[in-house]
């Protein structure tokens, strides 16, 4: 069979599609690594591929981000990930020094305080959702606390953000995608959470404070000060960022919970905990794709792209290839110098988050051992595993637990 003649009949934005594509990814990399979606998208499985996609901006745009086909979305409500050249390259530069390796050891103690807080009130009531307990509001309440929002309102604002996540504003822009004219845009479709924002930039304006917002407020890009709408898309941006970090702390969780000998060994040698991170990452990459726009007529994997096509960084895909990671479907800690994964993207795109987010899922663990002994926190008996209903982000939607002391 010769390399993308081959169509296969999957939604990728329907969470129940593209959560179950494990055996078509792997048929793909093998027989055609370049395969015609619904909708017209072109998904590329092989890291190679991948990793291109990523890195070549001139040929793979981000226009149209991980949207449905046709959403136009207005300029300061993109997301980063939707932005290209011009606005991109100068608002990431003015932004980076916010999410460096500096800003996430800062935060480190405020999050294994949170934790810990979290815990507490587990082992309180005996039982508890570690989703909902922890992997939720954690890096929620970190970015927020970076931002300057009070600790007491993160609570509100991590429900307000998941409430969010569970309406159809990530692929449509709108609350509704079948009634758009009542649920258009951010403010239609989180109300409450902009307005929030809204009131918490206007006091700002006038006021020197050191958090993130009000460090937004002073930035400048091209020598004009960034519009409020745009720090509000950007605040709203990196806090719904960190579903992503749900998603791995989730992950973690769940595989620390099902695998007593993976606990054990982590236990024994916490200088291990990095590993897990970054093989988790790979094996259960929370983003499981990304989409490109081809800007010109160009190749991928001996394929042809045309201009204007759709194309989709297959990020769950390319981070099982065999041919780049022997064994590749296994969680393994004992990897020689395994290539980078691609789950936090690539290129100019590279996740901002994504030292905020490996400090985070890292913290979980070794205050969730510092916490309980072996077999002290386990999965309820009732607990059933059930995927978050999200089509790009891979992740359980609950961790029932019961503490047994």
């Amino acid at each position: 069979m010769a390399s993308g003649d081959t169509d296969y009949d999957i939604n990728l934005f329907d969470y129940r599609q593209s959560h179950a594509m494990w055996d078509q990814m792997a048929e793909m990399r093998e027989r055609c690594p370049v395969a015609r979606l619904q909708d017209g998208l072109k998904y590329t499985a092989r890291y190679t591929d991948v990793q291109r996609v990523f890195r070549d901006s001139q040929h793979f745009v981000t226009k149209g981000g991980f949207r449905a086909p046709g959403v136009e979305i207005p300029e300061d409500e993109l997301l980063m990930a939707e932005m290209d050249p011009p606005g991109h390259p100068p608002l990431r530069k003015a932004l980076l020094g916010a999410f460096n390796i500096a800003v996430a050891r800062s935060a480190e103690e405020f999050a294994r305080q949170f934790v810990e807080g979290r815990l507490a009130g587990i082992d309180a009531a005996g039982r508890g959702d570690l989703v909902a307990e922890i992997s939720v509001p954690l890096p929620i309440a970190v970015t927020t606390h970076v931002l300057g929002v009070p600790t007491d309102d993160i609570q509100q604002i991590a429900d307000w953000v998941f409430a969010l996540l569970h309406t159809d504003w990530p692929a449509y822009g709108v609350r509704d995608h079948t009634r758009p004219e009542e649920h258009q845009g951010l403010s239609g479709s989180a109300p409450e959470l902009c307005s929030y924002f809204d009131a918490m930039i206007a006091d700002r304006v006038d006021n020197d404070r050191q958090d993130l917002i009000s460090e937004m407020l002073r930035i400048e890009v091209d020598g004009e000060k960034l519009r409020h709408q745009r720090v509000r898309t950007l605040a709203l941006n990196f806090i719904t960022g960190g579903i992503s970090t749900t998603m791995l702390i989730s992950n973690l969780l769940h595989r620390l919970l099902t695998d007593d000998s993976l606990a054990d060994t982590l236990r024994r040698q916490p200088d291990l905990i990095p590993v897990a991170v970054e093989e988790s990452l790979r094996v259960e990459p929370p983003v499981l794709f990304l989409c490109r726009t081809a800007t010109q007529t160009t190749e991928i994997g001996g394929v042809t792209i045309e201009a204007g096509d759709r194309v989709v960084a297959g990020i769950a895909s390319a981070n099982r290839d065999e041919t780049v990671y022997p064994d590749a479907a296994t969680f393994s800690l004992d990897r020689d110098h395994p290539p980078t994964h691609l789950a936090f993207g690539g290129g100019a795109h590279l996740c901002l988050g994504n030292k905020m987010a490996r400090m985070e899922a890292a913290v979980v663990i070794e205050t969730v051992f510092a916490h309980y002994r072996p077999g002290e926190l386990r999965l309820a008996p009732d607990f059933h595993y059930e995927l978050m209903p999200h089509f790009i982000e891979f992740g359980p939607e609950r961790l029932d637990v019961v503490v047994d002391r």
